[in-house]
């Protein structure tokens, strides 16, 4: 081997190393940018009767031009959320149902049976989605201008 050949490839291969440390930090950082930017917070977690799930109502929030919103997700008992609601997604729109401590809608929860959940909201609430079953879960939902926040 010459030692011209063996300068070549060894100037290839830091070449390949750099472009790889570039672009790993380049697909770094822009998953720093586009990563999300929400906050989120647990308002309250019920087990199910029988221990097999738990129903998770939390808020989130995403910034300054976007209102709270009060979540719910139904969970396998040691699950985390995943930030977003799996069953139930709301907010107060523009201020037009009465908030919970928390900044969203308020939300109740309860459950009527070992897989029956029941979700109560003002019927003012925006309702993004309300899932009538997730897993083997079942979810009714029930609206009354009635359901006010307890004092704060």
């Amino acid at each position: 081997m010459s030692i011209r050949g063996d300068l070549a490839r060894r100037r290839l291969l830091i070449s390949g190393i750099v472009m790889v440390a570039f672009l790993t930090v380049a697909i770094w950082c822009l998953s720093m940018v586009f990563a999300d930017a929400c906050g989120t917070a647990i308002v309250t977690q019920l087990p199910s009767p029988d221990g097999r799930s738990k129903a998770v109502l939390f808020e989130r929030n995403c910034g300054a031009t976007t209102s709270f919103s009060s979540q719910i997700s139904v969970l396998k008992p040691n699950e985390k959320s995943s930030g977003v609601g799996n069953a139930f997604v709301a907010d107060a729109d523009h201020g037009a149902a009465p908030t919970g401590s928390w900044g969203g809608p308020y939300v109740e929860m309860r459950w009527t049976g070992a897989r029956d959940l029941l979700v109560s909201y003002d019927p003012r609430t925006r309702v993004f989605e309300h899932k009538s079953k997730v897993g083997d879960v079942a979810i009714t939902y029930s609206t009354s201008l009635a359901l006010t926040p307890p004092a704060q």
